[in-house]
């Protein structure tokens, strides 16, 4: 990851906050940098490609983050579905409704944390 799109989360999550009215308490303060917030996203999408998926049920992903090796994403952090959505909420990722061979269930889709990961325009790529 280069040092431009690491700003460009930085600046994102930057933006957000001014937008919230100034800096929340979420799972990235205090605990986390935004140098995690770009592993998990380069961690989700590599588990998108490891699936061959263009999306996927909010629980494989989390079932599959738990098991990256080199990352302690476990623990207090993706106990659950709400704590991945406090994680990525800065991004304004959001788990919705998907379409998948066995029914509808919340997910995620590849192109949207690619978006986040967009270098070439650093708060609209991960608002928008």
């Amino acid at each position: 990851m280069s040092k431009i799109e690491k700003l460009s989360v930085a600046d994102a999550i930057a933006a957000q906050h001014y937008l919230d009215g100034g800096l929340q308490q979420d799972a990235w303060t205090s605990d986390r940098d935004d140098d995690d917030l770009v592993r998990l996203l380069q961690d989700i999408l590599a588990i998108f490609d490891q699936r061959n998926a263009d999306r996927l049920p909010t629980s494989t992903l989390i079932e599959s983050l738990l098991t990256v090796e080199g990352q302690d994403w476990s623990g207090q952090y993706l106990r659950d579905t709400q704590k991945l959505a406090r994680l990525l909420r800065p991004l304004h990722i959001r788990s919705k409704n998907i379409r998948f061979n066995d029914g509808i269930a919340k997910g995620f889709q590849r192109r949207w944390f690619e978006k986040a990961l967009k270098p070439s325009s650093p708060c609209k790529g991960a608002l928008g």
